[in-house]
């Protein structure tokens, strides 16, 4: 399973905040890091992820991933606010009834 941290601005001495992962990949799959940029769309227009599509925003912040190459979604990222995101694995024993977004599209989509 994955690891994550984070430590708030009061608890760190110069008031930092500070997150740290790891991502629980095989040992040579690869991680990379992207930058994406704002972007403005046509909301109306379809944004094609890796299993399904989805409605799209007006707007979307600049934002650094992480993310394993064969996907469209993120392990972790942040964007040009602030906001820092990371997966983490949920186990469960009930059936897939149809296809789903990865939780790694919320990451991307986050931005």
């Amino acid at each position: 399973m994955c690891d994550t941290l984070v430590a708030l601005s009061n608890a760190t001495k110069d008031n930092s905040v500070i997150f740290g992962k790891n991502s629980d990949r095989e040992p040579n799959e690869p991680q990379i890091m992207i930058r994406v940029p704002p972007k403005k769309r046509d909301k109306n227009k379809k944004i094609k992820c890796t299993y399904i599509e989805v409605d799209g925003e007006e707007f979307t912040y600049e934002a650094i991933l992480i993310k394993p190459h064969w996907i469209w979604g993120a392990e972790m990222g942040i964007n040009y606010k602030g906001l820092v995101i990371g997966n983490e694995a949920v186990f469960t024993k009930e059936k897939l009834k149809s296809k789903s977004p990865l939780s790694q599209f919320f990451y991307h989509s986050g931005s």
